[in-house]
């Protein structure tokens, strides 16, 4: 049997929100240090775009073993049924996405145990401040790959209170995007990472470049360029630097007409899903369906402020050169 590993043994909502973590490596420290997510821009929202996978894009679709699923767990509390819907919508979304696990030794343990997101919903700030935050817990420590097993996820009452339904889906699928292993103690346990800034402060070091070899293909295809590596947010506070794309340079198509993808650190009111992201999952042990997927109707799948994010007053940068 593929054991699961811990990547965290007690995660806690408060130490997110102070900039302290349970987790014993540095990685996992840049990881979490401060992934407060803020409240901004909590009115209507745009639609995502999902990015077109192009042909080119068809040779990276891995070898698919077993399926993949999601359980979320409330605990012993039910939440407000408006809240549910929007996880649910979520949660189908990246199960349509994500066909299967590179491994089979994976794929045959997750049969046994899928995906668990831990969910809290209860009040962290009062309104206008943290929305929540999330982290990978456990992971499958396969030979090859080291798969998200569990996860962790929590959200401020009070701010769920006022946004709108729409905009809490996509706070959901960036905040499960995070504990799918697009975070940068996953993303350094696969390979995925370089560029390590070592900062003076505590628990403020980050990586600066995404070298996973899938998702920078998919980058390079998308871009139309050949670049060696994804510069990732070198802004904004720990939890922020080094656990998203970098909002100055990842800008495509979609980036050019004002539309940020979905993770990059700072996000308005509308946002893409670029092939990038999608086959960054396959540089963390998932694999693609193996062709392009529609966005499920349900809700409407509508964007907000995300997790590690401050989207209120931010300005769209130029691309750098």
């Amino acid at each position: 049997m593929n054991d699961p590993e811990n990547l965290m043994a007690k995660p806690r909502a408060r130490t997110v929100k102070r900039g302290e973590n349970s987790m014993n490596t540095t990685i996992a420290r840049a990881m979490l240090g401060a992934v407060g997510l803020m409240a901004a821009g909590i009115g209507a929202a745009s639609a995502i775009t999902v990015a077109p996978r192009v042909a080119a894009m068809e040779s990276l679709v891995a070898e698919s073993f077993g399926t993949f699923d999601i359980v979320l767990d409330y605990g012993s509390e039910t939440p407000d049924p408006a809240y549910a819907a929007a996880f649910t919508a979520a949660e189908l979304f990246w199960e349509s996405q994500i066909a299967g696990y590179r491994q089979p030794t994976t794929a045959s343990a997750a049969a046994v145990s899928p995906l668990a997101i831990s969910v809290t919903l209860h009040e962290i700030d009062g309104a206008g401040a943290i929305l929540g935050g999330a982290a990978t817990t456990t992971y499958w420590n396969d030979t090859i790959y080291k798969t998200a097993s569990s996860g962790v996820m929590e959200f401020d009452t009070a701010d769920l209170a006022i946004i709108s339904e729409q905009r809490l889906e996509f706070l959901i699928l960036h905040e499960m995007a995070h504990v799918l292993g697009l975070n940068p103690a996953i993303w350094s346990l696969n390979g995925a990472v370089d560029g390590f800034v070592d900062v003076a402060d505590p628990g403020t070091d980050y990586f600066s470049q995404y070298i996973g070899e899938d998702g920078l293909a998919a980058y390079n295809i998308e871009n139309g360029s050949s670049e060696a590596f994804i510069l990732l947010e070198d802004e904004g506070a720990a939890g922020t630097r080094g656990a998203h794309w970098n909002e100055e340079t990842f800008l495509g198509t979609f980036s050019d007409q004002g539309n940020p993808e979905l993770m990059t650190g700072w996000l308005g009111a509308s946002a893409y899903l670029s092939q990038t992201t999608l086959f960054a999952l396959q540089d963390v042990g998932f694999a693609l369906a193996s062709t392009e997927v529609p966005v499920p109707a349900a809700g409407g799948l509508l964007i907000a402020g995300l997790f590690g994010l401050v989207a209120a007053g931010r300005r769209r940068r130029a691309a750098a050169g």
